[in-house]
């Protein structure tokens, strides 16, 4: 699958690394499970630098961003350990 929009290299290699293996565990180890997570985009700091810092350097792509912010289209993060 050959990304067009512009994002984060590292982020965006580390992605599709974990992808990769996911794939390739469930080709050559049927009895191992593997799951890779895409939730959508999370409102998070990440989200916050690309809205501020790194527009420039996305370029259009930063303006997807830009609007899942101003419409209330980011998926809220929620972080919670428990003992049960």
């Amino acid at each position: 699958m050959l990304l067009t929009r512009t994002i984060p290299g590292a982020y965006g290699a580390s992605k599709a690394a974990m992808n990769h293996l996911c794939s390739t565990l469930a080709a050559e180890e049927p009895d191992l499970t593997a799951v890779s997570i895409k939730p959508g985009v999370i409102d998070t700091q990440m989200q916050i630098d690309i809205r501020a810092k790194h527009k420039a350097a996305m370029g259009e792509g930063n303006e997807r961003f830009q609007v899942l912010h101003r419409e209330g289209k980011l998926l809220r993060s929620i972080s919670r350990c428990s003992n049960s």
